[in-house]
């Protein structure tokens, strides 16, 4: 740091550098289960999901910012009246508002403790949610959700689905059992009618006009357990309704939607695919588009949007007759194995037999392999800058020679493989299970040709060699310690249970025990044992665990949480939590560099985060105060200004939209004076953040929104 006083100029040279921040390399921009989207026209858009995740685009969908809501909510719907008032719903039972297009969110007190279903706003003031149970409600506002008027108190109904209101007159929605309700005085009065079906459950309802309108649901088979999907008309403003079949009658069917009376869509809900059924003619004929959405919104009769099973946002601009993904995946299924070889290049592998790889330090991710088979991939292993090797189930072993441009399969006699590594170019080892017994295979031919060397007792998992040539593997009930680079194999000094899974460096060893982690610092003769996170309802994921060195390591929940130790596991902390998907696997490339991967294609980056900061042109001046930040919203970079009267000591930090640090731009005495810091959040991820200023008993706070 240099402070150079000319002529009352003050310039400012600070370098930070912050702990583990971790930023989504996959999918794009973010990884979490999005439940809900919605464009009011043809640019702006909402799309909101769990861990309080709302995104938002301007252009429609070329580009989205992922912005934050309260509490990391599970949110499962979101409406906007107009480009700046919007509203969403939590399985939590909270429900937010907006007034500035979803950069904050403040909770809505009038709605507090029910469980809103669905949200539908007219405008920024008139609109209407309905709740399933405890009571069921169908509530209205015309005053921007300020004051509610319930529309359905005389009626009782043991639950109100998915109302849909044409105008302040004209509005239905689907109550108790089989009924659909009708109104046209704006919910004074309602007629009901029944839907075709055994004990259908209406999805969504949607009319064109007051006449014709059309609804999609589930209903259970009258001779068996299985669910059929349901799609019916009307067109006389729902007194009664048609049945129309549909091209797969076990289709899970999600919404519905008609650009005019004959002309229009429904989605399933089905994992790992989805479909869009379109028709002309009212129902009476069908045209399947696979993998196009789940949940769909439309601006006019032909642009539209859609999340599919994959949690994918497809657009079109011509009816789905083609689309283009707006959050591209490289994989969007589970991954279950991430290897990092240095800080460019990594690969991930996972169901369906993914395996994708970088070679840019994760700027871009390619899929190299896929397979239309129910294999997973358990373990991938970079083994140098040319060869790649992963294991799976039903004994699969890929190979590739040229950095995962081209595989080659072989398979073992054994049923499940779960891990792959080399200790030198010629010779490697996999292990795997079958029943209850494990089996260790090994190479001395670079992978030519695999042996079944070693027979356990028990189902073994993971399997690690150290540098000092020890070598460890994990069982269910044991750990394993190989002495001679792997040619045999003792029980280790240990006692617990579901060994599944541990890391070693040098002496070291780290197995991972409900929420602790048991270390020895002398090749397995001793242990400690030591906790690393709050339980919480998680664990650690099976191969989730990674060391640098003998100090720094990574461990990975179940619930989307990292915790960190910089002194060999005895103290841990979280990291910054960006998801709620499960992580799988993590894999350092140096100690300043590292990768996790999960749930939903999920593969998150870590690297040292290092800002400038730069302070220029002093000024006098009279009071305290912190002004907006120039740009804003910005990308990477903006500029904070503040004024202090008089000499004092300032600190100013950057906060996320939950008030947790992420970086400490100013932390000194300073004269009195105006100053302006530059901040550079080129690793951070999009969203609102919070800069404050402590300057003597002056305190302030503002928003910024970083958008990439």
């Amino acid at each position: 740091m240099k402070a150079i006083l000319r002529s009352l100029a003050l310039v400012l040279f600070l370098s930070v550098s912050h702990s583990a921040q971790w930023v989504w390399q996959n999918p794009l921009p973010q990884g979490n289960y999005l439940s809900d989207i919605q464009f009011i026209d043809s640019l702006y858009g909402w799309a909101a999901g769990t861990f309080g995740t709302i995104m938002k685009t301007t252009d429609g969908g070329e580009n989205w910012a992922v912005l934050q809501s309260p509490d990391n909510d599970l949110l499962m719907n979101i409406s906007f009246g107009s480009r700046n008032k919007g509203f969403c719903s939590s399985y939590n039972r909270v429900t937010y508002t907006t007034n500035d297009g979803g950069l904050s969110w403040d909770t809505l007190k009038a709605l507090n403790g029910m469980y809103v279903n669905s949200i539908q706003f007219l405008d920024e003031n008139v609109g209407y949610v309905s709740s399933l149970y405890d009571p069921a409600r169908l509530l209205k506002t015309t005053d921007g959700g300020i004051t509610w008027t319930d529309l359905v108190s005389g009626l009782n109904p043991t639950s109100v689905r998915c109302p849909f209101f044409l105008d302040e007159n004209f509005g239905w929605a689907a109550f108790s059992g089989s009924t659909v309700g009708a109104t046209t005085d704006g919910g004074k009065t309602w007629t009901m009618s029944n839907v075709p079906g055994y004990q259908p459950t209406v999805s969504q309802i949607q009319f064109v006009d007051t006449l014709n309108g059309f609804l999609a649901g589930i209903t259970s088979g009258l001779a068996d357990y299985d669910l059929y999907g349901v799609f019916a008309f009307t067109t006389d403003g729902g007194h009664s309704w048609t049945y129309r079949p549909i091209p797969d009658k076990y289709s899970l069917l999600e919404e519905v939607h008609f650009v005019d009376a004959n002309t229009g869509y429904i989605t399933e809900d089905r994992y790992p695919d989805s479909r869009i059924f379109y028709t002309t003619n009212k129902g009476a004929e069908w045209t399947t588009i696979k993998g196009a959405g789940r949940n769909i919104t439309f601006s006019g009769k032909s642009k539209a949007w859609a999340i599919n099973a994959q949690n994918i946002i497809n657009a079109t601009t011509d009816g789905w007759k083609t689309s283009v993904q707006q959050t591209p995946s490289a994989s969007p299924v589970i991954l279950w194995s991430v290897s990092a070889l240095d800080s460019l290049n990594a690969a991930a592998c996972g169901q369906y037999e993914n395996i994708i790889v970088t070679h840019d330090g994760g700027k871009t991710w390619k899929n190299t392999h896929t397979a239309d088979t129910t294999t997973s991939l358990n373990s991938i292993h970079i083994k140098n800058k040319n060869e790649i090797w992963a294991v799976g189930s039903s004994g699969i072993v890929l190979h590739s020679k040229d950095m995962g441009e081209n595989w080659q399969k072989s398979i073992l006699d054994t049923v499940w493989l779960s891990d792959v590594t080399f200790i030198n170019d010629t010779t490697g080892f996999i292990t795997g299970s079958y029943g209850s017994k494990g089996y260790l295979y090994r190479t001395n031919d670079f992978g030519e040709s695999w042996q079944k060397v070693e027979t356990f007792t028990q189902i073994i998992d993971r399997i690690k060699f150290t540098k000092t040539g020890l070598g460890w593997i994990s069982g269910y009930d044991s750990a394993f310690r190989s002495t001679d680079r792997g040619k045999t194999w003792q029980k280790a000094n240990i006692k617990t249970t579901l060994l599944n899974s541990l890391e070693a460096v040098d002496n070291y060893v780290w197995i991972p025990a409900g929420d602790s982690v048991r270390v020895s610092s002398n090749g397995g003769n001793s242990w400690s044992t030591y906790k690393a996170f709050d339980f919480r309802g998680s664990l650690f994921s099976l191969d989730a665990i990674s060391f640098s060195d003998t100090s720094n390591g990574i461990l990975g929940l179940y619930d989307g949480r990292i915790v960190r130790t910089t002194d060999g596991g005895r103290t841990w902390n979280e990291d910054i939590q960006v998801t709620t998907n499960g992580i799988f696997s993590v894999s350092f490339a140096g100690k300043n560099h590292a990768w996790a991967a999960g749930s939903g294609g999920a593969v998150l980056y870590y690297s040292r985060l290092h800002s400038d900061v730069k302070a220029a042109e002093w000024h006098p001046a009279e009071n305290y105060s912190l002004m907006q930040n120039y740009p804003n919203p910005f990308n990477p970079s903006t500029t904070i200004s503040y004024a202090i009267p008089k000499q004092s000591f300032v600190e100013l930090r950057i906060y996320d939209i939950l008030g947790r640090l992420i970086m400490t731009l100013v932390n000194k005495e300073q004269n009195a004076g105006t100053y302006k810091v530059e901040f550079n959040a080129s690793s951070l991820p999009s969203g609102v953040y919070v800069y404050s200023i402590k300057a003597g008993d002056f305190m302030a706070s503002k928003k910024l929104m970083l958008l990439k």
